[in-house]
C-alpha cells in the first residue's frame, strides 16, 4: 500500500515555503498598514498647525477682552466722578464748603 504524502523532505519543504510566503504576506500588510498611516497623519498636520493658530489668536483675544473690561471699569468710573461734580457745580457751591475750587 502507497501513502498518499510522501514523508521527509517534499511535505516539509511545502510547509516552509507557505510559512514563507505567510510571513510574506504579513509583512506587507503591516507595510501598507504603516504607509497609510503617515499618509493619514501627514494629511491631518496642516489642520492641527491651523487649529494651534486659531489657538493663539483666541487668546490674544481673550486678552483684550480683559483689558477692555478695566478701560470700561475705569470710564465708567470717571463719568460717575463727572456727573457728581457736576451736581456739584450746578448746585452753586463752588467754593468755601469743601475742597473743589474753579481755579
Amino acid at each position: 500500500m502507497r501513502k498518499k504524502r510522501p514523508r521527509g523532505g517534499t511535505h516539509e519543504q511545502q510547509a516552509t515555503v507557505a510559512r514563507r510566503r505567510t510571513t510574506r504576506v504579513r509583512n506587507r500588510l503591516a507595510g501598507s498598514a504603516a504607509v497609510v498611516a503617515l499618509a493619514v497623519l501627514g494629511a491631518g498636520a496642516p489642520g492641527v498647525l491651523g487649529e494651534a493658530d486659531d489657538l493663539h489668536e483666541a487668546q490674544r483675544l481673550v486678552d483684550l477682552a480683559k483689558a477692555n473690561r478695566g478701560a470700561v471699569a475705569l470710564a465708567h468710573s470717571l463719568a460717575d466722578e463727572r456727573d457728581a461734580m457736576t451736581r456739584f457745580v450746578a448746585a452753586g457751591r463752588a467754593t468755601g464748603t469743601g475742597g473743589v475750587t474753579e481755579s
